[in-house]
């Protein structure tokens, strides 16, 4: 699958925190002042001026609706030498300067930006490894809710009106998925139920390549019928939009109330820490076990994890397989979504959807104006 490959860290400025508007900045070209784009009327003949085309343009953050850029002094001084050409020539860059540059970032990473932007301190205690979590420790966990009672799945809140799941876990046979319920990480506790947030699904999305007789593509959207109220215990997270492999090992949490020890649903929330194992690993330890449902085994689009002991479940499916970025702050990015496993907890490895290979396809329907 092609992919846009723009990354919102190689165009922040020095990985610093986020600028304001008017907040001075430097790239690796020139130096200038933070700037929204209709506010740097200068930006196409400064750029064409040094030499440099719109991949250039450095990144100082956003506001509510528009991205700030480094804009160019008048008086601008590259750090590279232009052609005597260049620097006498006013005509444009070719296209529209401003949409080229809005384009450097994903709307996954411009959605996340914003995300980012309201997240509060933790003041929780936090227990992983297999072990009950702390409530609002994963405030975008979702739990879908089915018109019978043996189906269960989980999901992420990614957005207001979205949640990422599997699509197996929206268009199972013989069932419907008909609400989400969020902010809850024990279904035994009464004050946490009494609180919950019940939304019914208005719409579910699945790609155009997915069938229920196939193991690839196994990833799904649920459109709510209402904007979810935000709050501590309900909360999106990010996408992970990094096209560079994780390295070997990576340490990764999957999330879920699905079945455990006791070959039960779970009624409180549990996380599990995962390592990512290499596809040529997995594939060789599935290789015995890979059925019609799998015709060219495990591929780029899916992710192999595994710790000994600790898997993803029944009842699992469609949940988050998601990576830390700052614990305090319950920062996360989703690189998975928990696709099928073999036999939970045999030391063998679950599968799930890689997140990164189907950013078009979220990014068309969640944020379809970018």
């Amino acid at each position: 699958m092609m992919l846009v490959i723009i990354l919102f860290a190689c165009l922040a400025l020095g990985g610093a925190a986020q600028l304001e508007e008017t907040d001075v900045c430097k790239t690796a070209h020139y130096k200038g002042n933070c700037a929204v784009i209709r506010n740097c009327p200068q930006l196409p003949a400064s750029m064409n001026a040094m030499g440099l085309t719109s991949n250039d343009v450095g990144h100082c953050g956003f506001t509510e609706f528009e991205e700030i850029i480094c804009c160019p002094n008048s008086a601008v001084t590259s750090t590279t030498t232009a052609k005597p050409s260049d620097i006498t020539t006013t005509a444009p860059l070719p296209g529209n300067m401003k949409s080229r540059i809005l384009n450097l970032v994903r709307p996954a990473d411009r959605a996340c930006s914003k995300i980012e932007e309201l997240l509060m301190p933790s003041s929780i205690n936090h227990i992983l490894g297999g072990e009950a979590v702390a409530f609002a420790e994963y405030p975008h966990m979702a739990k879908i809710v089915y018109d019978v009672e043996d189906m269960a799945c989980g999901g992420t809140l990614i957005d207001k009106r979205f949640v990422l799941t599997a699509a197996h876990c929206i268009i199972p046979k013989g069932m419907k998925p008909i609400k989400v319920i969020l902010g809850v990480t024990d279904f035994n506790d009464t004050e946490q139920w009494q609180g919950r947030l019940e939304i019914d699904i208005k719409a579910t999305y699945v790609p155009q390549n997915y069938s229920s007789f196939s193991h690839y593509f196994d990833i799904g959207l649920i459109e709510l019928a209402r904007d979810a109220d935000f709050s501590v215990k309900v909360y999106p997270t990010c996408l992970h939009t990094d096209p560079t492999d994780l390295p070997e090992n990576t340490e990764t949490i999957v999330t879920g109330w699905g079945r455990t020890e006791s070959n039960s649903l779970s009624k409180h929330l549990m996380a599990a820490k995962l390592n990512l194992i290499p596809l040529p690993e997995c594939n060789a330890t599935l290789k015995y076990y890979i059925d019609r449902r799998l015709r060219h085994g495990i591929d780029e689009t899916q992710l192999c994890a595994l710790a000994p002991g600790k898997d993803a479940c029944w009842g699992d499916s469609g949940g988050p397989l998601q990576i830390i970025k700052d614990k305090a702050y319950n920062n996360y990015r989703v690189v998975g979504v928990v696709s099928f496993g073999l036999v939970c907890g045999e030391n063998l490895p679950g599968v799930y959807i890689r997140v990164r290979e189907f950013l078009d396809f979220i990014e068309s329907i969640v944020w379809p104006e970018g």
